[in-house]
């Protein structure tokens, strides 16, 4: 059975056909969240991407910068195996709490922050182990 185009591609076109309507920065979020759930985070990271950037002021901006670090954090696979999606994460996760430190996400977001720490100190310990030997 053949449903048509994928929903985040659906609502990206509706973007596109009024970019300057009030439905386009949900229509994002909502493409980027169904990207999220299917486990292409980085797709959904580059159109959260472009929400922030075309809508930073929209009520959606918020939960968009979360979800985008969220998405960051979720393509890393280890401090040990490539520290880049976790730098991001953590800078994205920083920015979120510098700009909503009392928003309802902030206290995820710390604890996501005490869980990057942890992985950058693994990444420390083997590397400490491999200078060691």
């Amino acid at each position: 059975m053949n449903f048509g185009p994928p929903l985040a591609d659906v609502l990206e076109a509706s973007v596109r056909h009024d970019p300057y309507g009030e439905q386009g920065p949900y229509a994002l979020l909502l493409a980027a969240t169904t990207e999220y759930d299917a486990r292409r985070w980085e797709e959904a990271e580059d159109i959260l991407g472009r929400l922030l950037r075309d809508y930073s002021k929209s009520p959606w901006a918020r939960q968009a910068l979360f979800l985008q670090a969220m998405a960051a954090f979720r393509q890393c696979k280890g401090a040990v195996y490539d520290a880049i999606p976790l730098r991001n994460a953590e800078e994205r996760l920083k920015s979120f709490l510098a700009a909503h430190p009392d928003e309802a996400d902030a206290l995820a977001a710390r604890r996501m922050l005490i869980l990057i720490g942890d992985l950058w100190a693994e990444r420390l310990v083997r590397d400490a182990s491999v200078y060691r030997k």
